[in-house]
């Protein structure tokens, strides 16, 4: 097992609950697949944390969907927690005919992806892509990579607390997945999901406002939505 298999083992079954703060934007990820995707369609969603989306997808009427992910742990898991979703390990390959698949979904999964991980993802989405077939998903736009950096005195190294490998700009995105084309790349914020009305109310605000100042000056911590098609 590499590094990266030990870090979503670990967040994946023991500290699952840290995926509920990324719920809101995947359900941004939902409008767009409900707006572009047929309920027969074949969504595949690759690194798929608590299953989230897959699961809103399934009670919306989607019923051609499969998870892929990296950790042994979390498709067992899954398999178990999620029945009617079929769910699947692959590493380097994309498990699927070419031309085969009508959806790619990736949500927080490229920004830990390094060169090498990356030009291999980007050819197997152009294999295995229907042409009209969508590619959505979502990364940390123009990450400063060097300040989530934390040093471990075990190993005396440093590397990114999130195992975070890219960071992106627009002109980045277009580049990495070509030929496939943009269609839409915009700026999101996450909004903090709240668990009482008081909460939720809180995070709407604070949602509201970083996108009213993110127009008048650039701040940190947005992501890029982006949409591709084939």
């Amino acid at each position: 097992m590499n590094k990266d298999e030990n870090l979503w083992d670990h967040y994946q079954t023991d500290k699952r609950d840290v995926f509920e703060q990324g719920h809101p934007r995947q359900d941004l990820l939902f409008k767009q697949i409900k707006r572009l995707l047929p309920k027969d369609a074949l969504i595949i969603e690759i690194g798929y944390g608590d299953g989230y989306l897959l699961r809103k997808l399934k009670q919306n009427g989607y019923q051609n969907l499969e998870g892929v992910d990296i950790s042994p742990k979390n498709v067992e898991l899954s398999r178990q927690k999620m029945p009617g979703i079929k769910f699947t390990l692959a590493k380097d390959e994309l498990p699927f005919e070419d031309e085969s698949v009508d959806c790619v979904i990736a949500s927080e999964v490229i920004e830990h992806m390094s060169d090498e991980e990356l030009e291999k993802f980007s050819k197997e989405l152009n294999r295995t892509l229907k042409k009209g077939g969508y590619f959505i998903g979502s990364t940390p736009a123009n990450e400063n990579l060097k300040k989530a950096e934390i040093f471990c005195p075990n190993c005396n190294k440093s590397f990114h607390k999130y195992g975070h490998k890219q960071s992106y700009s627009k002109e980045k995105l277009e580049r990495t997945f070509k030929p496939l084309k943009p269609e839409i790349i915009k700026t999101y914020f996450n909004r903090y999901p709240g668990h009482n009305l008081l909460t939720k109310a809180g995070g709407y605000l604070f949602y509201i406002a970083r996108h009213t100042l993110h127009k008048i000056k650039p701040l940190e911590n947005s992501g890029w939505l982006f949409v591709f098609k084939k």
